[in-house]
Parts: C-alpha cells; structure tokens; sequence
C-alpha cells in the first residue's frame, strides 16, 4: 500500500475508534418483511466497517447493506459531530429511499438521544445541536458535488451515474484529504469513470482502496434442498465450491437465479472483479477475454489465402481495416488512420493489402466508401463492395458474436480493438427496431471492419448479400 494510502488508513482509524456509538445502537431500518428492527451489522457491512480507509470504492453484489451502513454512519456523525456530509444517488428514487432512511434513523431514536433539526427540506437536514449539514440528492447535474468544503461523501450506483467524470471532479476538490469518500456500485460495463477507476485501484495505482463483495457475503443467498436431494455439480459450480467453500443450498439458489436473470446474473451478483464488469451492463459482446491470443507481428505465407474487412471513416472516425488468416481464423494485422488524405489512406491500403498475398476485401459502401473503393480497384486491389443496411446490419454482428463466442475467432490483444467490443451496445428504438453503435461515443469502425472480415471469410454460408 502507498505511504499515501498508509496516511489515509491511519487518519481514519483514528476517527472511526473516536465516534460514539450512542446513537447508533438506537438505529432502526425495516427489514424485507416490512417490520421495524434494530440495525444491526451484517457481515459484510462489518467487514467494511472495519477496513474503511477514507478513500474507498466498492464492488458489489446487490443487497448487501452497504447504503444502509453508510446511511447509519453519517446520520451517527451529523448528530454527534459538526459535520457537511453528503449522498449522491444515480436516480430519483434511490435518492427518495435514502431520505426514507435517514429520517427513519431519526424519528425512531429515543426521545433523550433525539437532536432537533432546524431544517429537513428534500435535499438538506441541518441539526441544531452540531451545526452538521446532511445533503442526500441525485448526481444528474454535472454540478452534483460542488459549492463548499465536505467531509463525508457517499455515492450510491456510481457506474450508472451521468455525469461521472464531472461530479468526481467536484467531490474531489470539495473533500479534504482527512475526509472520507466512500463510493459503491454493482458493475455496469466495461468503460466510464467507476470502471477506469475500479482497474487502476486493482492495480494498485491509484488513491482509492478497492473492495469487492461477492454474493455469498450475503448468508441468506441459499435455498435449503428437498430430502434427498443432491447436486451434481458443473466444473464452474465445482470450481466455486471448492475456492469459496460454498454449501449445495449456495449453489441451487446460483442456478435459480441464473435462470431467473440469464443476462444479468454476473451484474447483479459479481462473482469476479474482471468478468464482472465485461458481462455488465449494455455490452453486445459481453466476455470475449479468451480471444485475444492472436500472434502479433506475424508475416504472411506464400500461397496462403488471407481476407479483409474495411472500414471508411466519415469525419472524426477512423478508417480500419483488419486482415484474418482464412485457414486458421485467427486476426494477423490491423489498420488503422484517420486525419490524412484519402489519397495517402488509399496508398496504406494498398501496401497492406499487397503485403498480405494481394488479399481481397470486403469494404463498406458509403458516401465515402464508393469513390474510394472505385480507386482501389482502379489501381488492381480486389476489393468487393458491401452496403451496410439497418435491415442486415443486425445480421452482420451477430454473425461476428457467434464467431468469437462459438466459432474460434482469434484476436490479436490490440487495446482499440478490445476497447471498442468492449463499448459496443444493441438498444431497441420506440419503433421496435434494434440498434448497434459504440456507446457514450465511443468509435466502432474496428467492429465493424472486424464483422466485414468474417463475413468476407463466410460468404456463401452467410446470406447476406453484398452489392
């Protein structure tokens, strides 16, 4: 650990041992009966308790208590210190049920221990006998975490915040280095500010202390089996049970569950820090980690037949083109320019193409596309045209999703290339059409050069017509 990490983690120890736990021990919540209880620390809100730094980011699988915990400390502090603490929630109604809490926290204390509040609007609590300003509100705004010095910050779902970048910004200038800012999240895609973030503290490169919380922290993730029942394990389940030492009646409620959310099981109950990110959130693609094995700076073999997929890039976007091996559908090199002459894209073009055995490419026919094509083959490259359509696009990659999730498609470890299948998303428009694009702006010429590639190896067993 850092020596600044080391600092942090003393600071805040020293502040943890000092807090009263009078009004804590009085805390209530409602638990998933509806009934009022005390609040009393789960293991994982124990644990997290106990290696708080004061800079700290979590991963996490849902219902864990992690707002809740966080919510009793800083309602703890604001009635017991002089504090400015604030919650920034990435949606109306996680703020809403946030300010339930905390004034659940309050109304429920005993009259001896209950501070008076000279101001609870829908945003702000002030307490009258601390002087301690509680702000809960929703990080929307891009403005979300400025205007004055905090010393406590709680960001609820961070990876679904807009505005990431922005707000972090702020609360970073607003938060003192003897301050505390805890940020937690169940994953949603590999990309955006709490991912990038995420990475750098794993690696350890970063100020932020990284904690991840697996499912099982919860104990009460099991469905206890019928008499007689027994479970023959699959070699993922084996290997689960064996690294984690879960029980059959963990393993039964992981199916019931995969089942119930085929598609968001690994977001919403993280089992690893990598995968848990790639299979999250809108990614098309989802993990294709294991396809990246392709050799780098191979050379090319006398007679042997290597294809291309073409991209040309319109303004700001980059024009692409990706070679494959066509006997071992492995990738062997990729092209890749933007702001230059069509001209001297043309001549790059050209040299690659030549280089790889005077390969034929499969090249998008746009407003761009058709002049250059007609030049290229003016010149003798043999570049077959494609017309890219909303109606065969969606064919065209899921043709490129079976291949690198059924059909061995091997990539070279090319950080463009992963970035962009990591950041390509399918939405549905109101009309019921579906859409592929790079998300939040992110470019998709290498996807789609990729997809032209395959589909370039395959036709004839593809039908997909090229004009």
């Amino acid at each position: 650990m850092s020596q600044f990490k080391l600092e942090l983690a003393r600071r805040h120890a020293q502040k943890r041992q000092s807090q009263p736990d009078t009004i804590q021990k009085h805390l209530k919540i409602l638990d998933k009966r509806n009934r009022l209880v005390p609040f009393t620390l789960n293991k994982a809100q124990q644990h997290l308790i106990d290696n708080l730094t004061g800079r700290d980011i979590i991963v996490k699988a849902r219902q864990l208590g992690f707002s809740t915990v966080i919510r009793a400390t800083h309602e703890t502090k604001a009635m017991t210190q002089t504090a400015r603490l604030a919650t920034l929630a990435h949606d109306q109604n996680t703020t809403n049920l946030l300010r339930r809490m905390s004034r659940r926290f309050w109304e429920n204390l005993p009259d001896s221990v209950r501070p008076n509040r000279s101001m609870d609007n829908a945003t702000t609590t002030i307490y009258s006998n601390t002087g301690s300003e509680v702000i809960i509100q929703t990080a929307g705004s891009s403005a979300g975490g400025r205007g004055g010095t905090l010393s406590d910050v709680h960001g609820s779902e961070v990876a679904f915040w807009q505005n990431a970048d922005d707000n972090m910004a702020g609360i970073m200038q607003a938060v003192p280095l003897d301050g505390n800012i805890v940020l937690e999240s169940t994953p949603n895609g590999a990309s955006g500010w709490f991912y990038e973030a995420c990475m750098q503290a794993l690696d350890n490169n970063s100020v932020w202390k990284l904690h991840f919380y697996e499912w099982w922290w919860n104990d009460e993730y099991n469905i206890p089996l019928l008499d007689g029942e027994s479970l023959t394990y699959t070699d993922e389940e084996q290997y689960l049970a064996e690294r984690y030492n879960l029980t059959p009646e963990q393993i039964k409620w992981r199916r019931y569950k995969i089942k119930e959310l085929p598609h968001k099981f690994k977001q919403e109950y993280p089992e690893d820090i990598s995968s848990c990110f790639l299979t999250s959130g809108n990614s098309f693609f989802g993990d294709i980690e294991h396809v990246y094995i392709a050799q780098i700076n191979i050379k090319p073999q006398p007679n042997k037949r290597y294809i291309a997929g073409l991209d040309f890039g319109q303004d700001n976007d980059y024009t692409v083109m990706i070679v494959l091996d066509a006997d071992t559908l492995q990738m062997v090199d990729m092209l890749r320019v933007n702001q230059l002459s069509w001209f001297d894209i043309r001549s790059h073009i050209k040299q690659r193409a030549n280089y790889w055995n005077n390969c034929n490419i499969l090249a998008e026919y746009n407003s761009i596309g058709s002049p250059n094509i007609e030049a290229l083959q003016a010149d003798g490259i043999h570049v077959t045209p494609f017309y890219t359509s909303a109606q065969n696009k969606p064919q065209l990659i899921q043709s490129l999703y079976t291949a690198l999730h059924d059909n061995n498609l091997l990539l070279q470890d090319i950080p463009e290339l992963k970035h962009e299948l990591r950041n390509f998303i399918s939405k549905q428009t109101p009309s019921g059409h579906w859409q592929y694009e790079g998300a939040n702006g992110v470019h998709d010429d290498c996807v789609m050069a990729l997809a032209l590639a395959y589909l370039n190896l395959m036709r004839g067993s593809i039908s997909i017509e090229a004009i």
